[in-house]
């Protein structure tokens, strides 16, 4: 594709000027029609793999509030949840965040994450506490997989 001389001002609109913005809008016209999509293969591991168009993509990320707080028990476990909504199961990584750690007597380390079920609809898990002592868990939640 080309470029368009931008006008000065004053400057008539000629048929020349006309032709040339004409010209390049149909340039781009046909470039988006044949423009090749870029594929994706989603494997949840349960479905068959699907190729799909990478613009069918659907990416959630989000953080999940005070899912754990107060003080814990080495051996304790937290249960969480939250809803999704993609068309198949989707692909899902799971990380905890310490969220007031001025106030944590907890490290990070001492603290597991398990996704126990991961559907469509809903994601959920359990949080183990490996440590006594006061803490405040968060959880970013990254979810991939095909819109609904």
């Amino acid at each position: 594709m080309g470029t368009i001389a931008i006008p000065q001002a004053g400057q008539p609109i000629d048929i020349k000027l006309l032709t040339e913005i004409t010209n390049e809008v149909n340039s781009l016209s046909r470039a988006l029609v044949n423009e090749q999509f870029t594929n994706s293969k989603i494997d949840n591991g349960v479905d068959a793999p699907k190729d799909i168009k990478t613009r069918s993509l659907k990416f959630y990320a989000f953080t999940k509030k005070n899912v754990a707080s107060g003080t814990k028990k080495a051996g304790d476990v937290t249960q969480w949840s939250a809803p999704l909504d993609f068309q198949f199961k989707p692909v899902a990584v799971v990380t905890p965040v310490i969220a007031n750690a001025n106030n944590s007597s907890v490290p990070g380390s001492a603290i597991s994450v398990v996704i126990t079920d991961l559907q469509n609809s809903s994601i959920s898990g359990l949080i183990y506490h490996h440590k006594d002592g006061q803490v405040s868990i968060d959880l970013n939640i990254l979810v991939m997989g095909i819109k609904q």
